[in-house]
């Protein structure tokens, strides 16, 4: 019980900032006070998405970003396969 309490308050404190940042992204005005993490539902927009995605086109850049991230997994994933494949078939001293 006391390892899972630890680990849920580990979580918690890890995982709160994402969520501040995250409500604090949709509300009109900014609200820096520990009350802005619980806000009244009825002000928050996503008019900031939209204005920002106007402004510099987000969803291209995160497009990009998407491409990027896959190709360098792939290539990450084909050359571990072929490493790994290569470590196992080996006969070297310590295996």
């Amino acid at each position: 019980m006391g390892s899972f309490l630890l680990l849920a308050v580990g979580a918690f404190v890890f995982l709160f900032p994402f969520y501040y940042m995250f409500i604090g992204s949709l509300q009109t005005s900014p609200d820096t006070s520990v009350g802005g993490a619980f806000p009244n539902p009825g002000n928050l927009t996503g008019e900031n998405y939209v204005n920002i995605n106007g402004s510099i086109n987000l969803l291209r850049g995160l497009v990009n970003s998407g491409i990027f991230t896959g190709g360098v997994i792939l290539f990450t994933v084909v050359f571990g396969l072929l490493v790994g494949y290569a470590l196992a078939r080996m006969q070297f001293r310590g295996r």
